[in-house]
């Protein structure tokens, strides 16, 4: 068994749980799912990475030492028993003596209890500096006061600037113990001079570039976007709780078959609950309402599934530091208040095209089966692609439909959701983009004087004025038309036409 090279720090705890173990070895897989056993209770790893796994410990009812095992299925766990040791919290009473020498030495007694109960070493700290105490009761443990550390010095900054010249700056720096850092900057410079510039502008004539530009857009075809869907007949209510009869600090996270929502701190509103829930995938919309009982933090939240059909899962609970703020009964608990009812999407349904029919198509018709089905209709027989995306939630899909030109009309789309979940599925056809029906063409130029021609087919050529235009620019569109004879009628027609002063704007125009 490989975990008999295993390491676990640190080696004891509060009862109160939330203390991150570190468990070493040299082959972890950082991409890797784990989870720790410690005691009977399982919890999810908080981190792994190629040579450590993080388990945060749960909380107990009473001091004892526990085996910590580690599986990345949760199902099989490793064999090998490493072991950890849940302790009461040390606490002091007092202190004595309350001051000595600078240089340190001076033996402090702390008077406080379960000095004994832990399974490592007992260490003092004095501002920044860790020292290791001297056990020598449950009660009682001495601590050497390690020398003071040196004050920071006392700095006075002072800056002198003249104008238009580089800056001089003069440090003079002074220490003196025992006495907190202070900065002072002093500035001081003459009064500013106006700076008096002159431009002198010159440049040579260039010649006027002119362009004329032709773009051409052919028929194109309308774009349906068809989206499934389905609500629940009963929505699924489900009820988390803290509780403790002490004050409840710290975060947590929510987990949804292996989806995990961002933390969450022990106070959050309704709100941050109802946001951090939706952005999963496999929720949808919900309803979240608090209710606080007394000023310790003890609460519920009711949660309501509006989306999601069926019994939905319980809702899983992460504790990632609930108890870091000391609560020795603190009770995590999630309740099925109302058992969601409904079934997700299945069945088939049907497409009506311009009044013709297409044969069934099931509720995940892949996109040859929507082509193939739109083929074998008259009226949708010219279909370009189907792009399917999903599924979705309760097994919903969208299709995203493109025919070819159809110059006459937009097409219209209905459907048959009789054989869709029993009547109760749910489609929805959207019109993304109606196409264009007819062909365009359009001419740009630049010119600000002078004329131009322009001529269609065997027309003649016609002349366009252009005076004096200025700062603007002038387009003009050619479109045809399907006249339901069989022919085509073409117009010229005025697109856009800017120009600096409205008083002399010409008409500029083809017919």
């Amino acid at each position: 068994d490989t975990s008999r090279g295993w390491k676990v720090t640190p080696l004891n705890g509060v009862i109160g749980g939330g203390t991150l173990l570190h468990i070493s070895e040299t082959s972890f897989d950082e991409d890797g799912s784990y989870s720790c056993k410690i005691g009977a209770q399982i919890v999810r790893a908080e981190y792994a990475n190629a040579t450590h796994v993080g388990c945060r410990t749960p909380a107990v009812t009473k001091p004892q030492q526990v085996a910590v095992k580690i599986s990345d299925n949760e199902v099989d766990f490793s064999e090998f028993n490493l072991t950890f040791a849940y302790v009461e919290p040390l606490f002091v009473s007092i202190i004595y003596s309350v001051s000595g020498d600078i240089e340190g030495g001076q033996l402090v007694n702390v008077v406080g209890g379960n000095f004994t109960t832990g399974a490592e070493t007992i260490t003092c700290r004095f501002g920044d500096v860790v020292t290791n105490a001297t056990v020598l009761s449950a009660s009682n443990a001495q601590c050497a006061a390690p020398k003071l550390q040196p004050i920071r010095d006392i700095q006075s900054v002072k800056l002198t600037i003249k104008p238009f010249t580089a800056e001089i700056q003069r440090v003079t720096v002074a220490s003196s113990p025992l006495q907190p850092t202070v900065q002072e900057i002093s500035t001081s410079g003459d009064v500013r001079v106006p700076e008096i510039q002159k431009f002198t502008v010159s440049g040579d004539v260039v010649h006027e570039t002119q362009s004329i530009q032709v773009s051409s857009q052919a028929y194109s075809g309308e774009i349906f976007a068809i989206t499934s869907s389905i609500s629940p007949l009963v929505n699924e209510v489900q009820t988390l709780e803290l509780r403790a009869s002490s004050f409840i600090g710290g975060s947590f996270r929510l987990v949804l078959e292996k989806r995990q929502t961002d933390i969450l701190t022990s106070h959050a509103t309704s709100q941050e609950v109802e946001n951090s829930l939706e952005i999963l995938d496999n929720i949808g919309r919900v309803t979240v309402t608090k209710v606080t009982q007394g000023l310790l933090g003890s609460c519920t939240w009711t949660i309501e599934f509006l989306d999601r059909v069926g019994d939905v899962p319980m809702l899983e609970v992460i504790n990632v530091s609930l108890g870091d703020s000391g609560s020795y009964d603190l009770f995590i608990g999630v309740f099925e208040t109302v058992k969601g009812q409904g079934a997700p999407l299945f069945g088939t349904f049907t497409l009506d095209v311009d009044g013709k029919t297409t044969s069934p198509l099931t509720y995940d018709a892949t996109e040859g089966e929507m082509v193939k089905a739109l083929k074998a209709v008259d009226t949708s027989s010219d279909v370009l692609s189907v792009t399917r995306t999903g599924p979705f939630l309760n097994n919903a899909h969208e299709w995203r439909v493109t025919f070819a030109g159809f110059p006459r009309h937009v097409r219209s789309i209905g459907t048959d959701l009789s054989g869709l979940a029993q009547g109760r599925g749910q489609m929805t056809v959207n019109l993304l983009s109606p196409g264009a029906k007819g062909e365009q063409q359009q001419i740009s130029t630049t010119l600000s004087g002078g004329s131009f021609k322009c001529s269609l087919g065997a027309r003649g050529a016609v002349d366009h004025h252009v005076c004096g235009l200025g700062r603007e620019s002038a387009s003009l569109v050619l479109w045809y038309n399907s006249n339901g004879d069989g022919s085509d009628s073409r117009h010229w027609k005025e697109l856009m036409y800017h120009k600096v002063e409205e008083s002399a704007k010409e008409a500029l125009q083809c017919t």
